[in-house]
């Protein structure tokens, strides 16, 4: 493919005066384009969510040799999350080509609803001056999760799917930004893995994913990284998930750290 184009912002509402409570909304829309000849951007993929999160009382604090050493003193904050989505893709032509004996790529309705709990960690350093390991940055934010996700058959789920989508699905996936603080050029850097399991009844065989990204900022008064991304498992797209990707995907994303909400 040519490219690809995630828009997935984060409106939070904060439930006051619960402040260990919040709300996010995400609309969560997702576009491919093809090396094709003719009509090369596919039908979306639509896949909004709404999100809520549960502050846990208390950090767990580091208290251990090697955290001694670099510095780390403010501790790890817990958290929840419960999550209602959609994901579809907006067209209304049989999913399977029974003619074909496979997928209808370009006119099958993709239909699924589904919902998610996860555990989370996240804690945020401004690390020692003189930590004893010189390649330790002086900031170091990293956040953590591990979600299940189980979908629904009674809201739109498209019935002819039946069991070549998975049901269930289980990822562990964590993020780190560093930053050095002499920061100017290409000083702060992004780090992220994920892994998944997918599961379902009957036929449906289990399959496994694994995700990779490393984003390096290219000056400190802008607001993106330059990132490569390493992918292996099962499509992401809507329809396509039917099929095994291996990809390597090269781009831009926004710094998280930019929005004024953090």
């Amino acid at each position: 493919m040519i490219f690809e184009a995630k828009i997935s912002p984060n409106y939070f509402i904060r439930l006051y005066p619960y402040d260990n409570l919040a709300i996010s909304v995400n609309p969560g829309i997702q576009i491919r384009m093809f090396y094709e000849d003719s009509y090369p951007i596919y039908t979306p993929s639509f896949n909004p969510r709404v999100t809520i999160y549960h502050v846990l009382g208390g950090n767990l604090q580091i208290d251990n040799y090697f955290a001694d050493r670099i510095g780390l003193k403010n501790g790890i904050s817990f958290y929840t999350s419960y999550t209602l989505a959609h994901h579809s893709n907006g067209q209304n032509g049989s999913y399977y080509d029974e003619i074909e004996d496979q997928v209808n790529l370009k006119y099958g309705n993709f239909s699924t609803d589904y919902v998610s709990v996860g555990f989370h960690w996240s804690n945020l350093e401004e690390l020692s001056n003189n930590n004893e390991f010189g390649f330790i940055p002086q900031t170091l934010i990293s956040n953590g999760s591990l979600l299940y996700e189980q979908h629904l058959k009674f809201l739109t789920r498209e019935k002819s799917m039946g069991n070549r989508y998975y049901f269930n699905k289980i990822t562990i996936s964590n993020t780190f930004i560093s930053e050095r603080p002499d920061f100017k050029f290409l000083k702060k850097k992004i780090y992220s893995y994920s892994a998944s399991i997918y599961m379902g009844p009957g036929s449906y065989k289990t399959r496994g994913e694994f995700e990779f990204t490393y984003g390096v900022k290219p000056y400190q008064k802008m607001d993106f990284y330059f990132f490569a991304r390493l992918f292996i498992g099962p499509d992401y797209y809507n329809l396509r998930h039917y099929y095994q990707r291996r990809a390597i995907t090269v781009g831009i994303m926004a710094d998280p750290l930019n929005i004024g909400l953090f």
